[in-house]
């Protein structure tokens, strides 16, 4: 009967014949537990804390002023974000990604040839070895001279010679020019 939960208050209902009797008849210690009524309220609930405890708010429950309920929430959203976090980490980093491998043509696929009977100068800049002012050079002989029959004859332009001919032959050719006639309408 001296445990830690007994109170004052149920030594007090003990019967003085639990203890001795005048007619030397002794009742042992665990035969007056038996009579007293069984109950599991803990300590806190006998000193009248009973209302703090029912609606779940104790102290040892509040933490930072969130319940049990939040933080673990809290917690959960935490730990969501920074995987979420981490995953689009890993996906800007090109985690797990194979590189991609792309097939690409010759240099000698590309055949851009422009026809120097009829580009414009901007055309002929395209050309690897013509700049801005040779290109002019070029359209305003085809002007002046007409067009022309060959790439050789691309000489007669001052600036071009057999080297940068020999260069930007490739990329050019020499297709007759097309000869515009219009329709007679009656």
């Amino acid at each position: 009967m001296n445990g830690p939960h007994d109170s004052t208050a149920d030594q007090a209902e003990v019967p003085a014949t639990a203890v001795t009797s005048t007619t030397e008849e002794t009742v042992p210690p665990d035969a007056s537990a038996a009579t007293e009524p069984a109950t599991d309220v803990p300590a806190a609930a006998s000193t009248g804390d009973a209302a703090s405890d029912l609606d779940g708010a104790g102290d040892a429950d509040v933490f930072l002023g969130m319940s049990a309920g939040d933080r673990v929430f809290t917690l959960t959203c935490v730990v969501l974000g920074c995987l979420l976090l981490l995953v689009h980490w890993a996906r800007q980093e090109g985690a797990g990604l194979e590189p991609v491998e792309i097939e690409r043509l010759d240099p000698a696929a590309y055949n851009y040839r422009v026809d120097a009977n009829s580009a414009t100068w901007v055309e002929l800049m395209l050309l690897e070895g013509i700049g801005e002012q040779l290109a002019r050079r070029i359209v305003a002989d085809r002007e002046q001279s007409g067009p022309f029959a060959s790439v050789d004859d691309l000489e007669r332009v001052r600036g071009i010679g057999p080297k940068t001919l020999a260069r930007i032959r490739p990329g050019l050719q020499c297709l007759p020019p097309e000869s515009f006639e219009p329709e007679e309408t009656p």
